[in-house]
């Protein structure tokens, strides 16, 4: 396994390495990450096994920008209004577009993306000009993880790549809310589930 501190991330040579099927373990703005290359459908079926989660539950993507989400989603018009939040920890559920390129590991209409606040890994999709998975690195039902001490051996053995930090994580998982059909909270998170709604809802 590749350990690589967060403060002397090489992006070319990690972009290089995640396009090999590689799993990384990653710190993100909310908690703990297991991802890869979500249009690798090989790496994203190992994160699925090492979390021993089940297919049907899809997994969301991390983005660099809005432009870059709008090449895989209907964007609405009304997330302009909540745009200064991003980068940061909201998850929104938009509905995939049949034109999008193919990724592993959501249902067929909708996906789950997110901006993260994290400026390497925002570098890293815009090399890639792929989005990469994000779910948090813990097995399928425990709680996210935010210490490198806290994983369990079993899932260190799987990985590739260990991207090491000692900053403190931000403790909650990200805000999910859909724009599907209708506007609705699916998981409080880092940001206020309320805040979201009444921004998002605002006729005036």
């Amino acid at each position: 396994m590749k350990r690589i501190n967060e403060n002397q991330i090489n992006v070319v040579e990690l972009v290089s390495m995640l396009s090999e099927h590689k799993i990384m373990l990653y710190p993100t703005d909310t908690v703990a990450g297991i991802g890869c290359v979500g249009t690798d459908q090989i790496a994203v079926e190992k994160v699925f096994n090492i979390k021993r989660r089940s297919t049907n539950k899809p997994v969301s993507y991390a983005f660099s920008s809005f432009e870059m989400i709008s090449h895989y989603a209907y964007v609405p018009d009304e997330v302009m209004r909540i745009k200064h939040l991003f980068p940061g920890g909201i998850t929104l559920i938009l509905r995939r577009k049949p034109s999008a390129p193919l990724l592993f590991g959501l249902d067929l209409d909708t996906i789950g993306v997110r901006i993260p606040d994290v400026p390497w890994l925002i570098e890293v999709i815009r090399v890639l000009n792929k989005p990469i998975v994000t779910t948090s690195a813990n097995l399928s039902g425990d709680k996210p993880i935010l210490e490198l001490g806290e994983f369990s051996g079993d899932i260190i053995s799987e990985l590739d790549i260990l991207i090491e930090w000692d900053r403190n994580l931000g403790g909650q998982s990200s805000t999910v809310i859909s724009l599907v059909d209708e506007v609705k909270v699916l998981r409080e998170g880092l940001v206020d589930g309320r805040l979201l709604l009444d921004l998002l809802t605002d006729n005036s």
